[in-house]
């Protein structure tokens, strides 16, 4: 029986590696730079601590891939021509860091996402049903950590989601799916809520300082009891609320 490749703290660099046997793979704690990746289905390949900078992935599959702490900076995820956007389906990026990544209808359907950081991404169209941001510890306490920092998720689906004390600061969220995801005390500071469903989403406590809210019907939400805004933001809410606002 052939034994998966091993090429644990390997480097590799400005080279096509479409051709290269990925599946099974142990790549922990290698470095790709300028590298393209094609067609290539990295199903079950440990990339625990690898780090990508200025990759192009086109139409790949990370199914099944195990990539714990390990770094997208400044990468691509393509779709080739008509066919399907990348697939992280049932990875595990606990811990990882995304940064400067386009990520356009990308999926992480079933993806372990805890402790996940994006930062500066495009997430246009992503789908992020049926993963997992939190952890639970004992029978009653659950908590989710990730952060989405200064990303565009206009058309992401975040629906039922488990998204409490996610940082979205700096976001875009340009008709989001976040219908019936709990948020309550999520960060959301200078967020564009525009057209976003959210339909019994729960706000409770969520910070909304400083965000542009517009198309978006508070009444929709399942609570959004203590959620907080800034002075300037007030009259608008109040007024989309059906009241009166007057000024003496």
């Amino acid at each position: 029986m052939t034994e998966p490749p091993d090429h644990t703290s390997q480097r590799f660099s400005d080279a096509d590696l479409s051709d290269l046997a990925w599946s099974d793979g142990n790549f922990a704690d290698s470095i790709f730079v300028d590298c393209v990746f094609r067609d290539c289905d990295f199903k079950r390949t440990d990339f625990s601590g690898a780090r990508f900078t200025d990759c192009r992935f086109v139409h790949c599959s990370f199914s099944s891939t195990q990539c714990n702490e390990a770094k997208f900076i400044g990468c691509h995820f393509d779709r080739q021509d008509s066919e399907g956007a990348c697939s992280f389906k049932a990875a595990s990026l606990k811990d990882a860091v995304l940064a400067n990544c386009n990520l356009n209808l990308c999926r992480f359907d079933g993806a372990t996402l805890i402790g996940i950081e994006f930062r500066e991404c495009v997430l246009k169209g992503a789908d992020f049903r049926r993963s997992s941001f939190s952890r639970s510890i004992g029978r009653n306490a659950t908590f989710a950590i990730a952060s989405f920092l200064n990303c565009k998720l206009d058309y992401a689906d975040l629906s039922e989601q488990f998204l409490e004390t996610v940082d979205f600061s700096g976001s875009s969220l340009f008709q989001t799916n976040l219908f019936r995801s709990q948020l309550a005390r999520a960060v959301m500071r200078e967020v564009q809520l525009a057209a976003t469903d959210v339909r019994e989403a729960d706000f409770t406590n969520a910070d909304l300082q400083f965000a542009t809210i517009s198309e978006v019907d508070l009444l929709d939400m399942k609570s959004f009891a203590g959620m907080m805004v800034s002075p300037d933001q007030q009259t608008s809410l109040l007024q989309a609320l059906g009241l009166e606002v007057t000024r003496t």
